[in-house]
């Protein structure tokens, strides 16, 4: 029988598993990923989901409609532009590689 515990920050169940003080671990694919890249000799990472991604959202002020349609457009033009594969490639690049070989969907892309 499993005992789960509530953790509260990521660093100490990413560190508890490291230490074998934990079996597993469920957080973000992004933080899993580093956190076996950090501690690869004690760690594996699934990175495949097994639930559907949470896309990432915003809030904006209900009172700013200029805001949100601002954003809005910005979005939807620096994604028809590749400004979210390029932000990828900059600062991700060895992440998006690794998804892409395990065949997985990279997380930082918006929803069409």
């Amino acid at each position: 029988m499993a005992t789960i515990n509530t953790i509260e920050k990521a660093d100490t169940g990413i560190l508890e598993v490291s230490q074998k003080k934990s079996d597993a671990f469920i957080y973000g694919q992004m933080s899993i990923y580093e956190a076996q890249q950090q501690y690869s000799d004690t760690t594996i990472a699934l990175l495949k989901p097994f639930a559907d991604p949470e896309p990432w959202a915003m809030a904006v002020s209900k009172d700013n409609e200029k805001l949100l349609t601002e954003i809005n457009a910005f979005i939807t033009e620096y994604q028809k532009n590749g400004g979210f594969d390029d932000l990828g490639d900059k600062y991700m690049s060895e992440m998006k590689k690794a998804f892409k070989e395990l065949g997985l969907n990279f997380f930082f892309q918006p929803l069409d």
